[in-house]
C-alpha cells in the first residue's frame, strides 16, 4: 500500500501515476508500473510480486508533479509506504519546474485543465501559478 498528498489539492485522485523500484543505489528500475490510481484520500495498493522481500529504492511521480524518492524501504508482501506531500507545478513531465511549465500553465489561463489547475477549482488562474511560482526552479529525485 502506498500513500501520497498532493499540494493544492484535497482531492488526491489520479490516474497514470508511475511507480519505479530500483536496488539500493541503482538508476534503473527494476519494476516499472505507469498505470497507478490514487483514491481520493491519495491511497492505492500496488502488487509487486515479482520482487523478492527486501530494501529497494522507490521513486514516485503523479503527472503535473515533481517525483518523490524514497531511499532503502524494506518491502513485503505487506508493506505501507508513505511518499508525503508532492510539490506541484510540472505541467510538462520533465520533472523540473520552470518557464516551460509556466508557458503550459498560460496557455490555459482562464480556461479548464485538468493538469493545469493544480488546486481543481474549475478555472486555471493566480491560484494555480503562485503554486507553480513557489516550487520554481525545484526538480523531483
Amino acid at each position: 500500500n502506498l500513500s501520497l498528498s498532493l499540494q493544492g489539492r484535497t482531492d488526491k485522485t489520479t490516474s497514470g501515476t508511475s511507480l519505479k523500484i530500483f536496488a539500493q543505489g541503482q538508476t534503473t528500475p527494476l519494476l516499472e508500473k505507469n498505470d497507478i490510481a490514487t483514491t481520493s484520500s491519495g491511497t492505492a495498493t500496488v502488487s509487486i510480486s515479482t520482487l523478492s522481500a527486501g530494501s529497494y529504492d522507490l521513486q514516485i511521480k503523479p503527472q503535473g508533479y515533481l517525483s518523490k524518492k524514497l531511499i532503502s524501504q524494506a518491502l513485503s508482501s505487506s508493506t505501507n509506504l508513505s511518499f508525503g506531500e508532492l510539490k506541484a507545478g510540472d505541467l510538462n513531465n520533465d520533472n523540473l519546474i520552470n518557464s516551460f511549465d509556466f508557458a503550459v500553465l498560460n496557455s490555459k489561463w482562464n480556461g479548464q485543465d485538468n493538469l493545469a489547475d493544480i488546486n481543481q477549482d474549475l478555472i486555471v488562474n493566480t491560484f494555480d501559478f503562485a503554486y507553480l511560482n513557489s516550487n520554481w526552479f525545484l526538480q523531483g529525485n
